[in-house]
């Protein structure tokens, strides 16, 4: 009978080389697992008896503790292994398939106000050189943080005015740049990366010892940033992005065209921008219309 670690070691190799997965979508996978597992093992169960009751079990355990959207990626993560090591064990019957439902709660994305993303960028304070294009591809672009912090020399199309990004499921998109974008980018490029590099990096973003730039980079920058300034919005780098495609729906985009912007492979997520619109106009016409308030 296969063990735990050997279906988890296959498991992971099948990711990486036959679905060919990220690197950081394998870590978080095998993240998953390995808490999987402990919680399994510490009920003395291998693998070949676990059975749909013992992941309700799990999956309880973490209703107590973790978010809704957690909760399901940890379901999805279980039903993909547990697939997989059924697909190499004919004879078990997969334990996933009568797993009850869990409901998915939706949250409406929070974005931050012109106002302060015209601060964050108009700011003198920081590390301008490195910064300023990082928040700017954050906002104008819609970028996720790991598409910024692995983006390639070979990605960016100055004179063209675009970035080819690689997203999620190694997906293709082309995405736009505005004049002020590009400027900033080209300032970085021309003047500040080459006095920085120290190897042959094909990066785009570098620190000043010509090291790559990490996630947590991103996220403690913006951080220090909105407390240096003042500003009333927790930032992230994902706001950032959420406030990207509010806008372009905001001026009359298609949702079509933000869908391919931001790189959903569905359009019911590029969907969840629609309801903040409706929630603006709604408010909008509760505050001025005289019957919005039911007067």
């Amino acid at each position: 009978m296969i063990s735990w670690d050997e279906a988890i070691e296959l498991y992971r190799h099948h990711l990486t080389y036959v679905l060919r997965r990220s690197k950081l979508t394998v870590s978080a996978y095998m993240s998953d697992l390995d808490h999987y597992r402990s919680f399994q093992l510490n009920h003395q169960r291998e693998l070949s008896m676990i059975d749909t009751g013992a992941i309700s079990e799990y999956l309880d355990q973490l209703q107590a503790t973790q978010t809704n959207a957690s909760v399901l990626r940890h379901r999805s993560v279980l039903r993909g292994f547990h697939a997989f090591v059924c697909d190499r064990e004919p004879i078990w019957d997969n334990p996933t398939e009568k797993l009850p439902g869990i409901r998915k709660i939706e949250h409406l994305p929070q974005t931050v106000p012109l106002s302060d993303v015209d601060i964050l960028l108009e700011s003198e304070s920081g590390n301008l050189e490195l910064d300023r294009p990082m928040i700017d591809l954050l906002y104008s672009c819609g970028l996720r943080v790991t598409e910024l912090v692995t983006l390639q020399l070979n990605q960016v199309f100055l004179d063209e005015g675009f970035l080819r990004i690689l997203g999620k499921g190694n997906k293709e998109r082309i995405v736009p740049m505005a004049d002020a974008t590009k400027s900033n980018l080209r300032h970085y490029l021309v003047n500040v990366r080459p006095l920085w590099q120290t190897t042959r990096t094909t990066l785009v973003f570098i620190s000043k010892k010509g090291r790559p730039i990490s996630r947590q980079y991103v996220y403690t920058m913006l951080v220090q940033r909105e407390r240096q300034l003042g500003l009333t919005t927790h930032l992230t780098p994902h706001k950032l992005r959420h406030s990207f495609a509010t806008a372009l729906l905001n001026g009359g985009a298609d949702l079509r065209v933000v869908q391919e912007l931001l790189g959903h492979s569905d359009i019911k997520t590029t969907q969840i921008y629609t309801h903040i619109e409706e929630k603006r106009l709604r408010n909008a016409y509760d505050e001025h219309h005289p019957k919005g308030k039911g007067e």
